[in-house]
């Protein structure tokens, strides 16, 4: 793995609400401005006696604060087709579970879905830094 891989750690003796929280924060975090700054979040380590209600909270988070993302202005566009190109080889080719979202469109719109991914740490979307709308969860043991 390279640098900027910004990593977030959900504990599994967290309670339930706090774990939602944690939810809620970090894909704000790593969606806003559609993911395209150096500071978002870039991965979750997640125990796996909380990952059940991470993940339920990550998708409910996604879906509150992008109910409609695909309808023009309800979402951030990536700056450049390559961007969008190479996130679509990435999602092909990650060998996880896409948990919400995952759609992209080529062209003008250059739109990509916000997307949850759970993922193993050996994953392609782990090896490179990515500066786009897509957020990794692992399972810690």
């Amino acid at each position: 793995m390279q640098g900027g891989k910004n990593p977030c750690i959900v504990d599994g003796e967290a309670s339930e609400a706090l774990v939602r929280r944690a939810a809620f924060q970090i894909v704000w975090g790593r969606l806003m401005n559609s993911g395209q700054q150096c500071i978002a979040p870039d991965y979750v380590l997640c125990c796996e006696s909380a990952g059940d209600v991470f993940l339920e909270a990550c998708v409910e988070a996604v879906e509150a604060m992008y109910p409609t993302p695909s309808a023009p202005g309800h979402f951030g566009r990536l700056v450049n087709e390559k961007q969008v190109l190479r996130l679509q080889e990435l999602l092909a080719t990650h060998g996880g579970e896409v948990v919400c979202g995952g759609g992209t469109s080529e062209g003008e719109s250059r739109y990509v879905a916000p997307t949850v991914v759970k993922v193993a740490l050996e994953s392609g979307l782990m090896q490179v830094r990515r500066i786009h709308p897509s957020h990794d969860v692992q399972w810690l043991g």
